[in-house]
């Protein structure tokens, strides 16, 4: 696999990948990727990935990374259910 383009969208890292005639599109943001990757035929070069993506798909890529931060941080938030125990010293 190997990287044929890079660029930057607003706050993104958009990485192009090419590997056996397939082409995959990473996205990245804040410690966070998102990898959409297509068939044979689907797109041809990069310049072919350029031309198709809209605004929107990339609005939509930022949507799912304000999900996906939303649920990281949810990890570290206490657990309601949680009993605490005195300090023992």
């Amino acid at each position: 696999m190997r990287v044929v383009s890079e660029w930057n969208y607003k706050h993104l890292k958009i990485t192009i990948f090419h590997y056996n005639e397939k082409f995959s599109l990473k996205a990245e943001d804040n410690l966070m990727e998102q990898i959409y990757k297509f068939r044979d035929g689907q797109i041809n070069s990069v310049n072919d990935i350029k031309e198709k993506i809209k605004d929107s798909f990339y609005d939509s890529i930022i949507s799912t990374f304000e999900k996906m931060g939303s649920h990281r941080d949810a990890i570290f938030l206490p657990d309601d259910n949680e009993e605490e125990f005195d300090i023992i010293i």
